[in-house]
């Protein structure tokens, strides 16, 4: 709750802080992975983020939100030169619900995937 207060007085450091210690207690809970990669991104730490969402993605690999963020902040690695291209042979990393072929997230095999 103290890190929603922090983000409401526009103080992102401090709840990322926050955010942090949470996930670091509970780290099965993907809406703190939510809501501490939104914040990471808010500081222009996208790499971070990306790790954040990709562990709440996860412990919820069904969770859309997750799915929506995660891509929003490939899509800023992207802008900045940081992320690569999609890799040959694979569609895009979870749009439109979809995992990237041989990834451990999803339990069942992916149409398209070779």
């Amino acid at each position: 709750r103290r890190a929603r207060v922090f983000l409401r007085l526009d103080q992102p450091r401090e709840a990322a802080l926050d955010l942090e210690q949470a996930t670091a207690l509970t780290p099965g809970r993907a809406p703190l992975h939510l809501l501490l990669g939104a914040t990471q991104m808010k500081l222009g730490r996208f790499a971070d983020a990306s790790a954040t969402l990709l562990e709440g993605i996860q412990a919820a690999p069904s969770d859309a939100a997750l799915r929506r963020r995660f891509d929003e902040c490939l899509h800023s690695l992207r802008e900045q030169g940081v992320a690569s291209s999609r890799p040959s042979g694979r569609r895009g990393a979870f749009s439109r619900g979809r995992v990237p072929c041989g990834s451990r997230v999803g339990t069942r095999r992916r149409r398209g995937c070779r």
